[in-house]
């Protein structure tokens, strides 16, 4: 399977081992990520209103870019991507003034540079790896590709906000009570501890103008994760990733000292249990470093 991939800023830089996990991963499900070429960022942040279509070029730019590729599905890891990408294209679909609007923009700039226009009518269906596997690969041919169970391993699945939410223009899954994350590590080996912070806000960009208030939120959910009985936690999100990863030193200065919680991609746990490689990620990215647990637990 071929699937047109859009990895997006953050998976180039900061957040690489969740890039290079996932192209493990899906190698070993046989799937090939094609990176999308030329792609550019896709904006970060949706705009309050789909009146504001500057905030909407960038990610219809890259959707029409996926359909010039010749694709008609395009395949993101990242939550604040996924979200961008996927609102846009959803504004595109039911919103005729947004749709005129962004096309009369995009259709002047492609024509001045020469290129060839035709209006875009949202025929691009943005997913994301996890629905990927669930809809078109499926937990049970997880669950036989799997060589190394995560026997051991008590997994807090965490959500966070953008992922599944505006449920009427992204979800894929409940809300409110999601099944996806929890599907794929049960079919990796994992035990799935379920805890009430699993769709809570880490404070994603408040880490940068209220840091204090971004500690607090991710500290609650460490605790969350923690109290129900957690080894490790696994999300999709790079922000989330910052948040809860690289703060902990934080929340032991300004908070309660607590056991470090080892932070980690999901795609960093499906590299582990489907690569042949006896240590098929690189665990040098994580502030928390997973490997003294998976070494008590004869992973690594």
């Amino acid at each position: 399977m071929d699937v047109l991939y859009y990895p997006g800023c953050t998976l180039k830089d900061h957040a690489s081992s969740y890039d290079t996990s996932a192209r493990k991963a899906a190698e070993a499900l046989g799937v090939r990520l094609l990176e999308m070429e030329n792609w550019t960022c896709c904006g970060t942040t949706m705009p309050l209103t789909t009146r504001l279509i500057a905030g909407l070029v960038a990610p219809a730019r890259t959707l029409i870019e996926a359909r010039s590729a010749g694709f008609t599905e395009l395949l993101t890891l990242c939550s604040f991507c996924y979200n961008v990408l996927k609102r846009t294209n959803h504004a595109i679909a039911t919103d005729d003034e947004a749709k005129r609007r962004i096309n009369a923009y995009l259709a002047d700039e492609y024509k001045r540079e020469g290129k060839a226009w035709q209006d875009y009518e949202a025929e691009i269906d943005v997913v994301h790896f996890l629905q990927l596997i669930r809809d078109e690969i499926g937990f049970d041919e997880v669950r036989a590709r799997t060589r190394r169970p995560l026997a051991g391993l008590k997994v807090a699945p965490y959500y966070g906000c953008l992922l599944l939410r505006p449920h009427n223009e992204v979800g894929f899954d409940d809300p409110e009570r999601p099944q996806v994350l929890e599907n794929l590590l049960e079919a990796l080996g994992c035990e799935v501890v379920d805890f009430p912070h699993k769709v809570e806000c880490c404070g994603s960009y408040l880490g940068l103008s209220s840091p204090d208030v971004a500690i607090e939120t991710s500290f609650a959910i460490i605790q969350s994760a923690q109290n129900a009985g957690a080894n490790t936690l696994a999300l999709a999100c790079p922000l989330c990733a910052y948040n809860l990863d690289a703060r902990q030193a934080a929340m032991h200065t300004r908070l309660t000292p607590f056991p470090e919680l080892p932070i980690v991609y999901f795609t960093e746990l499906m590299a582990l249990a489907l690569s042949p490689e006896p240590t098929p990620v690189s665990w040098d990215r994580h502030t928390i470093d997973p490997q003294p647990l998976l070494r008590s637990v004869q992973l690594v």
